[in-house]
């Protein structure tokens, strides 16, 4: 079972590609949880794609140090993916250089996923990769 924490607030729907057409058609569920982010009041958000297309685009403002993600057919079956995500440090609205942002490949998946992206877990801030697809 994937539940909404009750702290998250999504700014608004997330945006789903599904132009990976090369890819089988089986689709799988994805959750994205984590902790330790001192970023309470500023946004968050994470982008998932595979090949050069943006699969998922997302945000969410943080009303505790948690970030819960969840989305419903939206992983091809067997594709690579790549996460970026970022918390919006400096308040600007945007991805940018003044903020935390990473970089984290999660592999190709054969069933619903469930990842953890904790703050203190992350690789080093990686602004250029990650917030070019924002």
């Amino acid at each position: 079972m994937i539940l909404w924490l009750a702290c998250a607030e999504p700014l608004d729907t997330a945006t789903v590609d599904s132009s990976l057409d090369s890819a089988p058609q089986v689709l799988h569920d994805l959750a994205v949880t984590g902790d330790n982010y001192p970023h309470i009041g500023q946004i968050v958000g994470i982008s998932v794609h595979a090949a050069g297309v943006v699969a998922i685009q997302d945000s969410m403002v943080l009303s505790d140090n948690s970030i819960a993600f969840s989305w419903e057919d939206v992983l091809r079956d067997g594709v690579e993916y790549t996460v970026d995500w970022y918390a919006d440090n400096n308040d600007s609205g945007a991805c940018d250089d003044g903020d935390h942002a990473w970089v984290r490949g999660i592999g190709a998946f054969t069933s619903d996923a469930q990842i953890v992206l904790d703050h203190v877990n992350a690789a080093p801030y990686d602004y250029d990769a990650a917030c070019d697809t924002f």
